[in-house]
């Protein structure tokens, strides 16, 4: 198993991620929103603010892995209740599409990172972002 208590090491492990569809899916979503006239983004569940991202940038090592796991998980969370709203009340083909891969993958991302979550909270040093 990699070592993820290395100075923000779960980077290393996530950073596969990264990117993958994210860009182009994030590009598709604020087309809709801007034709549809959505809300703006800071009003959606799960919205990571400027002082969270500040939190985010002044962490390091194990207290950064926790917070960034933290974040995810509240920001994947919002996505799967957004899919789910969605699905209650389609609006096209395309969104049930999408709300039904948001749903397979992000549920999917969401347990993973609650179990490198947990991991990292078992594990000394202990981070003062882990929940009790």
């Amino acid at each position: 198993m990699v070592s993820l208590h290395v100075a923000g090491g779960i980077y290393e492990y996530l950073h596969p991620w990264r990117l993958h569809g994210h860009l182009a899916e994030t590009h598709e979503l604020e087309a809709m929103a801007d034709e549809w006239s959505v809300a703006p983004r800071d009003v959606f569940p799960g919205y990571i603010d400027t002082a969270d991202f500040a939190d985010l940038a002044h962490a390091s090592g194990v207290d950064y892995d926790i917070l960034w796991l933290n974040l995810m998980i509240r920001h994947h969370d919002g996505a799967l209740q957004l899919a789910n709203d969605a699905l209650q009340s389609p609006t096209s083909s395309r969104v049930s599409e999408m709300a039904e891969a948001t749903l397979l993958t992000q549920s999917r991302e969401v347990s993973l990172m609650r179990r490198l979550h947990g991991l990292l909270c078992r594990t000394p040093p202990r981070s003062k972002s882990c929940n009790d």
